[in-house]
């Protein structure tokens, strides 16, 4: 299942400057003013903050609602500008000069890619980019070296990760160059939230068909997987204690909400429990840090806010 579309970031470095954390704060400040003012040439309708720290709590409410995309790097303090429809950002002094992000809700990768290449074009018109014969587009970090391009996608696979057939799909991933499954939060328990990545490095057009199919293919993976446990006595009966032990408790603690929403989302699959999967992003959503501070949840009421999310998922 396809949690939140796709997101793709573009990468650059503008020609002449040293990268981000090479330059003083008077570079940093001169560095982001010319791209402001570069990006400003693209009409977009874009907010500007010029410091991160100093509007965190927006910035993550906004990020957190897109679920995807390379996030800020700790300790940095970018210059950001965004929209939100449709959704672009750009983080401006992070790792890299600049990082371009723009994400859609659906299945269609390829029009969200039209979309970043016209950007990408705009782009190359205003500003001489970094680029190497061998390497393409410089990255402060060598392996985003490339196209200067990462195509993200979050799938939710409950019934591979409950028969451990997801170190498989990792590793065929992994066998494509710059293809990778990695966790979408490594803090909780292991759970079956994973984002899809490919760091485009040779054929744009291949690298896009690559991740698209990886995330179909598990999706079909998945859909098969719960046939089989439908039909596995066992499985069920295993599943059926879990979701008893979940209903007898009055709240659910963080490192145990992701797998919690895997056991009852499986439960569903299977026919033990309604289930909405157009839920499943509102939940991911609601629950993310920033937008529990907007709706002030104090912190010993959180466990009690994630069982109640859960029972609405389960229930309308």
């Amino acid at each position: 299942m396809i949690v939140s579309g796709y997101s793709m970031d573009l990468l650059r470095n503008i020609h002449g400057y040293k990268y981000a954390d090479m330059l003083t704060d008077g570079e940093k400040e001169m560095l982001r003013d010319y791209m402001v003012d570069g990006i400003a040439k693209l009409e977009l309708p874009l907010r500007y903050i010029p410091s991160y720290k100093n509007a965190m709590d927006e910035v993550d409410y906004m990020k957190e609602n897109f679920l995807l995309s390379m996030d800020v790097t700790v300790g940095k303090d970018p210059a950001i500008l965004y929209a939100t429809d449709p959704p672009i950002t750009f983080m401006l002094n992070d790792m890299d000069h600049m990082l371009i992000s723009m994400s859609t809700d659906t299945g269609d990768v390829e029009a969200l890619y039209e979309r970043v290449k016209k950007i990408s074009d705009q782009l190359e018109e205003i500003f001489p980019f970094q680029r190497d014969r061998t390497f393409q587009y410089l990255s402060s970090s060598i392996p985003l070296c490339g196209n200067g391009l990462v195509i993200d996608s979050m799938v939710h696979i409950p019934a591979l990760m409950s028969q451990n057939k997801v170190v498989n799909a990792a590793q065929k991933t992994m066998k494509y160059t710059g293809g990778m499954l990695l966790p979408f939060n490594q803090v909780s328990r292991p759970n079956a939230f994973f984002i899809v990545r490919v760091i485009s490095k040779g054929n744009i057009a291949e690298d896009i068909r690559f991740a698209k199919n990886m995330v179909e293919e598990l999706t079909v993976m998945e859909e098969a997987e719960v046939t089989s446990l439908r039909e596995n006595p066992d499985f069920l009966s295993f599943l059926k204690e879990h979701i008893r032990d979940y209903q007898i408790k009055d709240r659910v603690y963080f490192p145990d909400f992701l797998r919690t929403l895997d056991d009852v989302s499986l439960a569903g699959k299977v026919g033990i429990l309604p289930f909405r999967y157009d839920k499943m992003k509102e939940i991911l959503v609601r629950t993310q840090p920033e937008h529990l501070k907007r709706l002030a949840i104090h912190a010993e009421d959180v466990p009690a806010f994630y069982k109640q999310s859960i029972e609405t998922y389960m229930e309308n």
